[in-house]
């Protein structure tokens, strides 16, 4: 998988200000798993659904390094 970075304008509570934040990303190859749906009839549909897509990884201020995790249900930063 290809590898990004995501950037971001988030409040940092140490900075007490918004700042750049940034985390690794993965980007999915589309093509090949068009082909491989094709070619296993669909089951591999399946394997993407449980797949994690999205960002992985914590987000990272620019400015103080300070580590923060988004919960994604609540929409809180931890």
């Amino acid at each position: 998988m290809a590898k990004k970075v995501e950037q971001q304008l988030i409040f940092c509570p140490r900075e007490q200000r918004n700042t750049l934040f940034y985390r690794n990303a993965k980007s999915r190859n589309w093509i090949m798993h068009i082909i491989l749906v094709l070619f296993t009839g669909g089951l591999w549909l399946i394997a993407m659904l449980f797949m994690k897509s999205g960002g992985s990884g914590v987000w990272t201020c620019s400015q103080c390094g300070k580590e923060m995790i988004e919960d994604k249900k609540a929409g809180n930063w931890f």
